[in-house]
């Protein structure tokens, strides 16, 4: 994978360097918040070679697999000029376990009672 092509390229889609506030990675995405979400070409960073998906919202999230989120984000600060976030380090676990936490919580009907343990 071409870091620095695929960087240029997602600078330009996502409206230029001065419409990025902050970027990030994770162990599988490039992790990119901007000021100016229509600005970003979504369709136009889903067929860049080495992205295998966008997922679009308060933080845009471009999904370019292990092995390559990190290497991506090295590139993209030298090409952007933005100065990158701290690596969000994803504990699964953790996460299932505050989402079951969350879904158990609205368990609270009587129903519900009669069916725990």
């Amino acid at each position: 994978m071409d870091y620095q092509t695929l960087s240029r390229d997602i600078v330009a889609d996502v409206g230029g360097a001065e419409n990025i506030t902050s970027f990030t990675n994770c162990m599988t995405r490039l992790r990119v918040d901007v000021v100016d979400q229509g600005l970003v070409d979504i369709e136009a960073i889903k067929k860049h070679e080495g992205v295998l998906g966008v997922i679009p919202g308060e933080q845009l999230q471009i999904v370019v697999g292990p092995g390559h989120a990190q290497r991506l984000r090295d590139s993209f600060a030298l090409i952007s000029g933005v100065d990158p976030s701290a690596e969000v380090e994803l504990d699964v676990n953790e996460l299932a376990d505050e989402q079951k936490a969350k879904i158990k919580s609205h368990h609270t009907t009587s129903v519900h009672a009669v069916f725990r343990h």
